[in-house]
């Protein structure tokens, strides 16, 4: 091989070869100086044909020639192959996963394999992704089309609808509620909405809280009202089922039937007209006995919400879209001009790609009716990841109770002078809220399940999968919160994954890796890519 030939080689392998070729070169001029001993070698042994010592050498050259060469072709035949696997940034080794640290362009050339892959096996039109490594954005971006029609490309501006991930969004306006003392979670609803109905389960009166309803353990019903014949699964969560004789029968019925409130498209002016759609209902199991995952409860949590601010929760909700920063999040409405809004898309009996159907989102704000980007649902991810790590001045007693002391935390967190410094020298500002308030939204509810992850449980409008690791080198279950969403035509999940261990002092919070992903397809799943794109960047160092 000429230098020449190693010259065209570093510039077909390109500079993430540089090494590689290094050693090629090196590996030549060893053996072009080995050419040279043993040129002048030759012309000794003809002088000295006897020579013991010259036939020696000239064989202890040869098997260094041999052993170069098969250095020289195994490094050349794996720095190639790489090249070919490896031939720019969106094409990925698969081998970088196991990697221990990875850069972060490593991070996102294998993440966007995962997210092509994800894509092309639900036959998706258009996604869109971010990811923010202690607290910085890495990396956003969109595969596909927003609107497929139009041949629009699906970008990180793209406004898709954010189905329930809207009811952290909610939780948060719960949870400040709560923390300055002016909503308590573990009274009757009818105390903050009184014209909602006194329930009872099984001939006895019962009652709801909003604690119950935070946590989808209120007895409250869904979308439908099949929970007449119902039974529990292994896990004690309940399923609907029909009853023996009509499970014989073929169901027939299309998907906006069985689904039914899940497909309305009327528009409601208030909570309190929304309510009516469930109020009067019998519950399906005693309140604060079952999981029962349900939207229609996140109506009666914004009930209670106006009844506490003396406010509409529309309104409610837009002080806190402002508060929080979060200028590409609306409540979905028809009529507003909004800009980058994707269409939305189901599949039909066959398979086949079609505009999902009308609907109207007006009856569940808090629960599915919010509309955004994903870098605003990263942003509101670091909001809650900051909030659950600054530290407020301690400022409690033994003998306060859990509300008295998280109400204790917010007041000494306005005074700022008296919060930590952060590096430069500047104060560090107090979050949104308080990290007790967020480490009891964060709490698991024994009892509830996580339906897109069998190893987690819910908590208050946000799932929790606890860390596990009980044998060396065995499974390691990582901490994390998140939640999902599934609305008519579009999927979303929001995932936070803080460090592992005890948050250290260096450097400011937020710690951690935030994953915002949206798809316009419904039934998408997205919770397992988005765990995977979460660890992969956990690999990455910032500087």
């Amino acid at each position: 091989m000429s230098p020449q030939r190693c010259g065209h080689l570093m510039k077909v392998l390109g500079q993430r070869e540089k090494h590689s070729v290094k050693v090629v070169r090196r590996v030549f001029h060893t053996l072009m100086k080995n050419q040279v001993e043993v040129d002048s070698n030759t012309c000794l042994k003809t002088d000295t044909a006897n020579d013991h010592q010259s036939q020696t050498r000239n064989r202890y050259i040869g098997i260094k020639k041999i052993v170069v060469g098969i250095v020289l072709g195994y490094v050349g035949y794996k720095t190639l192959q790489k090249s070919i696997h490896c031939e720019d940034k969106k094409e990925t080794c698969p081998s970088g996963m196991w990697k221990e640290k990875l850069s972060i362009d490593e991070a996102i050339a294998i993440s966007q394999d995962l997210v092509l892959q994800k894509k092309d096996e639900i036959g998706c039109p258009g996604m869109a992704i971010a990811v923010s490594v202690d607290g910085q954005t890495v990396w956003s971006e969109g595969f596909g089309f927003a609107d497929v029609e139009n041949r629009v490309p699906c970008s990180p501006d793209s406004v898709m609808r954010i189905a329930s991930v809207s009811k952290p969004i909610a939780t948060t306006l719960v949870a400040k509620q709560m923390e300055e003392g002016k909503l308590d979670i573990d009274k009757p609803v009818q105390y903050y909405v009184p014209n909602f109905p006194q329930k009872t389960f099984g001939g006895k009166q019962v009652t709801i809280t909003t604690r119950q309803v935070l946590s989808h353990m209120s007895g409250i019903r869904n979308y439908n009202k099949d929970y007449m014949e119902k039974k529990e699964n292994k896990a004690g969560i309940i399923i609907c089922e029909k009853n023996t004789e009509e499970k014989k029968k073929p169901d027939r019925r299309s998907d906006r039937e069985k689904k039914g409130e899940f497909y309305l498209n009327k528009p409601f002016h208030s909570v309190s007209e929304s309510l009516k759609l469930f109020q009067d209902d019998p519950l399906v199991s005693e309140p604060g006995t079952k999981y029962l995952y349900t939207s229609h409860g996140w109506t009666l949590l914004s009930a209670v919400m106006e009844g506490v601010a003396k406010k509409p929760f529309e309104k409610l909700l837009q002080e806190l879209l402002k508060d929080l920063g979060m200028e590409n999040t609306y409540m979905e409405k028809a009529e507003p001009l909004i800009y980058n809004r994707a269409r939305c898309y189901s599949k039909n009996a066959k398979g086949k790609l079609v505009n999902a159907p009308t609907v109207d989102l007006s009856y569940k704000w808090a629960a599915g009716g919010l509309i955004s980007t994903v870098g605003d649902v990263v942003k509101f991810g670091n909001i809650i990841l900051y909030s659950s790590q600054w530290s407020p001045p301690l400022q409690t007693s033994k003998d306060k109770g859990q509300g008295q002391r998280v109400t204790e935390d917010v007041k000494a967190a306005k005074n700022v002078s008296n919060l930590e410094k952060k590096p430069g020298g500047s104060k560090l500002l107090p979050g949104y809220l308080g990290p007790e308030t967020v480490r009891t939204i964060w709490k698991k509810v024994d009892g509830t399940g996580f339906d897109v992850d069998p190893e987690g449980h819910y908590a208050m409008g946000w799932a929790v999968v606890e860390e596990k690791h009980e044998r060396e080198l065995c499974e390691h279950r990582r901490y994390y919160v998140s939640h999902t969403g599934g609305s008519v035509g579009a999927s979303s999940i929001l995932l936070i994954l803080p460090p592992l261990g005890k948050l250290s002092h260096k450097g400011r919070p937020p710690k951690g890796v935030v994953v915002a992903m949206m798809a316009n397809l419904q039934s998408s799943n997205l919770n397992p890519v988005a765990k995977k794109i979460a660890k992969i960047f956990e690999k990455t160092h910032l500087k």
